[in-house]
C-alpha cells in the first residue's frame, strides 16, 4: 500500500492506493461504489491496475483533483471519485475518463482511498478486498513491458509524444506523459 497527504487550505486528506488482484467480485464492487462511498465515508476510485506503477503520477492526479473539487470554479464534476478518474484519464470527458479508467470486465486495479485518516483508508481497504474477493498485491510483481504497452494503448499516448518527452526510460516517459497531461486538465479549468 501507498500512502501520501493531501494538503489544501485548511484540510488535510489522506490518500491511500492499494493494489486488489484476483477479485471475484471487481465488478460487483463498481456497480456499488458510489453507496459504499456514502456508507465509509470516503472517496473510492477502483482504476487499471496498470496505473499503480506510476507513484508520482497517481499523487499528482490525486492532489490536482481535490484542489479542483474544492475550488467551485475549478470543479468538473460533483462527486470527488469522478473528478479523480478525469484527472487520471487527462481528458474533461466523463465518458472517456470512466471508459480509459475503470478496469470493467477485469479481476484486478488498484484502489484509491482518499478520507481524513490513514486508519479509515485501511478499513475502507480490508472492506474493499473483502466485498470484492480481492487479494492486496505487490506492485513490483507487475510485468512493466505489458503495463507499458496497455497504458499506451488506452491513453493514447502517441509514439511522437513518448519520443519528444525527455527520460531516461520508457516508464519515465509514459508517466511524464501523463502527468503532462493532468495538468492540461487543471490549467484548462
Amino acid at each position: 500500500m501507498f500512502n501520501f497527504s493531501i494538503q489544501f487550505n485548511d484540510k488535510k486528506f489522506q490518500a491511500s492506493i492499494a493494489y486488489l488482484k484476483q477479485c471475484s467480485n471487481l465488478d460487483k464492487l463498481l456497480e456499488e461504489i458510489q453507496k459504499i462511498e456514502k456508507t465509509l465515508q470516503a472517496t473510492i476510485v477502483i482504476a487499471r491496475k496498470e496505473l499503480g506503477m506510476f507513484r508520482r503520477f497517481l499523487q499528482i492526479a490525486c492532489t490536482n483533483a481535490v484542489e479542483d473539487f474544492h475550488d467551485v470554479n475549478k470543479r468538473i464534476t460533483k462527486r470527488l471519485s469522478i473528478e479523480i478518474i478525469v484527472n487520471l484519464a487527462g481528458t474533461r470527458q466523463i465518458n472517456d475518463a470512466i471508459n480509459k479508467i475503470v478496469p470493467r470486465g477485469e479481476n484486478e486495479g488498484i484502489a484509491i482511498i482518499v478520507s481524513e485518516s490513514l486508519e479509515k483508508n485501511r478499513d475502507v481497504i480490508k472492506f474493499l478486498e473483502k466485498t470484492a474477493g480481492c487479494v492486496e498485491v505487490d506492485h513490483e510483481r507487475i510485468d512493466k513491458e505489458k503495463v507499458i504497452e496497455r497504458i499506451v494503448k488506452i491513453c493514447e499516448i502517441s509514439e511522437t509524444e513518448l519520443n519528444a518527452t525527455y527520460a531516461e526510460d520508457l516508464v519515465e516517459a509514459v508517466e511524464k506523459c501523463l502527468i503532462s497531461r493532468n495538468a492540461m486538465i487543471s490549467i484548462s479549468k
